[in-house]
């Protein structure tokens, strides 16, 4: 990746609004995942739904 890319990058990221919560449809199934265990995150987006 060139430096204009990752810095192209890294900006539009740094300006993305949703915080660090996760979002309320992943809370509402927090009852329903393992608390242990292994996941694959693909193309997750910004990362606040991260699993």
């Amino acid at each position: 990746m060139s430096e204009a890319d990752r810095q192209r990058w890294n900006a539009r990221y740094q300006e993305q609004a949703g915080g660090l919560e996760p979002s309320r449809f992943l809370q509402s199934l927090s009852d329903r995942l393992p608390s242990t265990g292994r996941a694959l995150e693909v193309a997750g987006g910004p990362g606040h739904d991260a699993l």
